[in-house]
Order: C-alpha cells, then sequence, then structure tokens
C-alpha cells in the first residue's frame, strides 16, 4: 500500500480512488496532536459513510474533518502525507485518515 497516484504516458500523475489508502482506528497512523492542531483551520465537510469512532461510536458525519497536511520537513524527508483526517473531539482520538497524497 505505497503508491498512491499513477502517471499518464505524458508524465502527469493522476489520482484513482482505488489508489487512495484508508485508515482507520487502530491501524491509523497517528499523527503527533501538535501537527494535528496545526491544520484545525482546514475543517472540511463531514463525511458520512466512513469509521465510526471506536471508542463511543459517534457516527462518521458528526466528527470533526480537517484537510491534514504533515508538516514540511516530512515532505523533504520523503515521509510527507495529506488527505482528510477525521476527529473525534469527544474522545481526543484520530478516528480516520485518507491517505490522499504522500512522498
Amino acid at each position: 500500500m505505497i503508491a498512491i497516484c499513477s502517471c499518464t504516458q505524458n508524465g502527469q500523475s493522476e489520482q484513482k480512488e482505488e489508489d487512495v489508502i484508508h485508515y482507520v482506528g487502530e491501524i491509523s497512523p497517528h499523527f503527533p496532536w501538535e501537527d494535528v492542531d496545526s491544520c484545525m483551520n482546514n475543517k472540511i465537510e463531514p463525511r458520512s459513510q466512513y469509521a465510526p469512532c471506536p471508542k463511543c461510536g459517534k457516527a462518521s458525519e458528526e466528527l470533526l474533518w480537517i484537510d491534514f497536511c504533515s508538516p514540511s520537513w516530512t515532505w523533504s524527508s520523503l515521509c510527507g502525507r495529506k488527505g482528510p483526517l477525521s476527529i473525534c473531539t469527544d474522545c481526543h482520538y484520530q478516528v480516520q485518515f485518507i491517505c490522499e497524497t504522500m512522498s
């Protein structure tokens, strides 16, 4: 589960839904809270039909969803991640990360 994008013949990157990696619950990479906090202003529309909070059961559309982007040093170190992240604010738990871009 490493490749996120497929390259087209002209060298352009083309993202496909099946290439997007979904991490849920205990297998989800839990990012340092200071990195998550720095992205809290990047709120996005809640998404339904995704994982609920495994601790309290709050539905996906009731969770806080942000567009997470790891810090700049992670991109230059080839370990950057970007994509939607759901957070249960009641449990202070990172529920699901959908990795759309990685370096």
